[in-house]
């Protein structure tokens, strides 16, 4: 099989989605607002401004205008760590988290509507892929081989 022309097949299809998806805006939110308000939601340990940058692959300074912004309509909140005072922790308020909880759902109708398009075999395999890729890359950044 030759992995380098369908790597090239590939990538063109990723390219072709990040251009699809863009088109119906549904990617460019994902590193801003939504894309903090989702990490929050989903993450159960106290996170710092940093941790949330690293995550959407932003700038810090990216990073502080977005949870300005979040912070002045309600749905973050930002305190000093009682353990070190350098430190500032970011939380999802309630607000948030219902803003999050409604972008989930239509996330995911979105997606089960493409998921169903594609039928109950093809659906199955591509999440198991998709899975198989994650501990790919997972285990490539830790150093370990794939199972």
């Amino acid at each position: 099989m030759n992995y380098r022309k369908l790597a090239d097949e590939l990538l063109g299809i990723q390219l072709m989605m990040t251009r699809l998806h863009s088109e119906v805006g549904s990617t460019k939110h994902v590193q801003g607002e939504k894309g903090v308000l989702i990490y929050l939601d989903h993450t159960q340990e106290q996170t710092t401004p940093t941790q949330i940058a690293e995550f959407l692959g932003v700038t810090t300074a990216r990073t502080a205008s977005i949870l300005n912004s979040l912070e002045k309509k309600g749905v973050i909140a930002r305190s000093m760590d009682p353990r070190d005072r350098r430190k500032i922790i970011v939380e999802i308020t309630e607000k948030g988290k219902g803003i999050s909880k409604e972008g989930k759902n239509t996330a995911i109708t979105n997606v089960s509507e493409i998921l169903e398009a594609l039928g109950e075999k093809d659906a199955s395999e591509y999440v198991r892929i998709m899975t198989r890729i994650v501990t790919y890359l997972e285990n490539e950044k830790e150093g370990s081989p794939i199972d």
